[in-house]
């Protein structure tokens, strides 16, 4: 919980608050006269990326996705920010590390920082965006090799089907988070292309190439989400396949012990009821000569089941 704050020569600043407390909160709404409707968006979870231009300022909420390699799962955040004539307040819990990376770097290079932030916060606002962008395509590529490795486990009789069950289902809920966290890019970016740069909302970019690089990332990440969904549910119907099918030859075996050793049972049965005169009671190896009926009609079953092809 804190409120940090840096300024560059030309007098621009970035107070940087994470985790806001109860005088955080109280003193942001005194120095800024933010809309009441973005002030509660900006201490809430929207998971939605947008952006709103005010009068005075421009308010961005963005969606970060952000992998924990502990779990290999997606964690979703977001850092609300609104951008001034003279000034940005970013409020975000400190997790995002491009964030962070940022914030260290333009402390310690006071020449990068009076660079960014010089005649107004364009160059800050699309530095910050490239690197949350930057920092999106390895993630991009850790789903491509996973997903690459449960394709060729599953065709490996060797592995564990129940573990691979659960890698797949890990990987449907990546892609799911990744996609709830940028689905929104395209449109916040297309949005300061077409709005924030030209109507005012006191952002003006010398260099539209910046904005429409963004917008190209922003599409191509989708594809490649969409790809990647399309991948992991092929994955899971082809495991599921196998599942299936494996049950099916498990089941098919059982069914064929069970039929061939329903002529013994039935024998026995017939033969073990408690009969004076019964076929062979008394006979010198009556035993001997029922087990070889059993066996007989053991053998007739197995001898037609595979010539049917059944034991397979």
């Amino acid at each position: 919980m804190s409120t940090q704050e840096i300024k560059s020569q030309q007098g621009l600043r970035w107070t940087n608050i994470i985790r806001p407390s109860a005088k955080d909160k109280s003193e942001l709404k005194s120095t800024f006269s933010f809309h009441d409707a973005d002030f509660k968006d900006a201490f809430r979870s929207t998971f939605r990326s947008q952006i709103v231009i005010r009068e005075n300022y421009t308010y961005m909420i963005l969606v970060v996705p952000i992998f924990d390699p502990v779990s290999r799962t997606i964690q979703i955040d977001e850092v609300d920010t609104f951008i001034g004539k003279d000034w940005i307040v970013t409020i975000h819990d400190g997790k995002i590390p491009s964030l962070k990376e940022l914030w260290e770097e333009l402390k310690t290079d006071k020449k990068k920082l009076n660079e960014l932030l010089n005649d107004n916060c364009s160059k800050f606002i699309a530095k910050m965006l490239h690197e949350v962008i930057d920092r999106t395509y390895p993630m991009i590529d850790h789903i491509d090799q996973e997903l690459e490795k449960i394709k060729n486990a599953i065709y490996d009789e060797t592995e564990d089907r129940r573990s691979l069950v659960k890698e797949i289902l890990r990987m449907r809920q990546n892609i799911t988070d990744m996609r709830k966290a940028v689905r929104g890019y395209s449109g916040v970016f297309q949005h300061f292309n077409d709005t924030a740069l030209q109507k005012g909302g006191l952002i003006i970019f010398s260099d539209n190439k910046l904005l429409e690089g963004l917008v190209n990332d922003a599409a191509d990440i989708w594809e490649a989400l969409d790809s990647n969904k399309e991948e992991v549910e092929a994955l899971q119907e082809a495991n599921d396949g196998l599942i299936g099918h494996n049950l099916n030859e498990i089941f098919k075996t059982l069914t064929g012990i069970s039929t061939l050793l329903l002529p013994s049972a039935v024998l026995a049965g017939i033969f073990g009821m408690n009969t004076k005169f019964g076929p062979f009671n008394g006979h010198p190896y009556d035993f001997w000569k029922i087990i070889i009926v059993m066996i007989c009609a053991t053998s007739i079953l197995f001898v037609y089941f595979a010539k049917k092809h059944w034991l397979k």
